[in-house]
């Protein structure tokens, strides 16, 4: 839960820093703020927040792969969702950023424990006759 709450406030930190702040166009402050989250995220999350006695089952390269497909899918949510959500609902696009940013933080957790970063299940049991 630690590595998740450092991982919200840096992605929160510097998207908002850059937009407000900066003045930077909403969605490239996402895109640069996304890209810092995302390299610290994966750090956490091999070294620390997934690590098991056993082995992993996937290889890094494997985790790495399905990582990014993650990631990806986060981002294309996050960015229409800023993009078309805060005139449509009268919002403040901060208002929808966080909204989304919670949300699919919550699916993420869900999808990384059982299908990146899920430990090898080692030797199969055979059934006993």
């Amino acid at each position: 839960m630690l590595s998740g709450i450092l991982v919200a406030i840096l992605y929160a930190s510097v998207t908002t820093l850059l937009h407000e702040v900066f003045d930077v166009r909403f969605q490239i402050a996402l895109l640069i703020g996304f890209l810092a989250g995302v390299a610290l995220h994966f750090t956490l999350q091999r070294f620390f927040v997934w690590r098991h006695e056993q082995e992993f089952a996937l290889a890094v390269h494997q985790q790495a792969a399905r990582y990014l497909l993650v990631c990806c899918s986060q981002y294309g949510v996050t960015a229409l969702s800023t993009s078309q959500l805060p005139t449509r609902l009268g919002v403040p696009v901060e208002v929808v950023y966080l909204t989304t940013m919670i949300a699919v933080a919550t699916v993420n957790f869900i999808v990384f424990r059982g299908r990146v970063f899920h430990p090898n299940p080692g030797p199969k049991r055979e059934a006993m006759s």
